[in-house]
């Protein structure tokens, strides 16, 4: 800045010149402005991608969860112990953690009240295959989970999933209307694949 490298006078204007409250305006304007541009890319980033609350959209008639007194528009603040703020947190909790307990523990706000809720799952264990789809489009395999069954099956990325168990599914919505009426369970399925 001007007159910082002029060690015989200070320079009108410069930096050294200014007054104390002059500098100190000047030196925090870099981090107060930071803090900004980054609650405004946040604000475009929410308004862009959206923001899901974490709330109930329908309760299965004569299950576990409506005999807990679970019910649309509840909104999920707990689960499990874990505090949940948006609805992917509580999807992305489920999808990695396998349930460790039978009793599934939430605590629910219902008209500004918070309630907790208690009740068996009527699933308890879910079963994965193991495999990221390359887009959502398609049943191209992008990659594959070590350890999982497509895994230790020998399917490679870049396979293409044709059919489960004789059902011939041409892409992604086919393969998720089938794991819809058919969930995966601990018994052994047949999948044709083209590489």
């Amino acid at each position: 800045m001007l007159g910082e490298d002029t060690e015989e006078e200070t320079l009108k204007g410069s930096f050294n010149a200014a007054c104390v409250w002059g500098r100190i305006s000047v030196v925090a304007a870099g981090p107060i402005f930071n803090f900004i541009l980054a609650f405004l890319l946040a604000m475009i980033v929410v308004a862009v991608v959206g923001y899901e609350p974490p709330e109930v959209m329908k309760v299965e008639r004569g299950s576990q969860a409506e005999a807990a007194g679970l019910k649309p528009g509840d909104m999920i603040r707990e689960y499990q112990g874990y505090s949940i703020d948006l609805g992917k947190d509580l999807y992305i909790y489920t999808y990695l953690n396998q349930p460790k307990e039978e009793t599934v523990h939430l605590t629910v706000e219902r008209n500004g009240k918070k309630m907790d809720l208690s009740y068996e799952p009527d699933i308890s264990v879910r079963y994965l295959m193991g495999f990221n789809r390359k887009n959502m489009e398609t049943l191209e395999v992008g990659s594959l989970i070590p350890g999982m069954p497509l895994e230790e099956a020998g399917l490679k990325a870049g396979d293409v999933i044709t059919s489960i168990n004789g059902t011939a599914l041409p892409d992604g919505k086919a393969y998720e209307e089938y794991i819809k009426k058919n969930p995966l369970s601990d018994q052994p399925i047949d999948i044709t694949y083209l590489r």
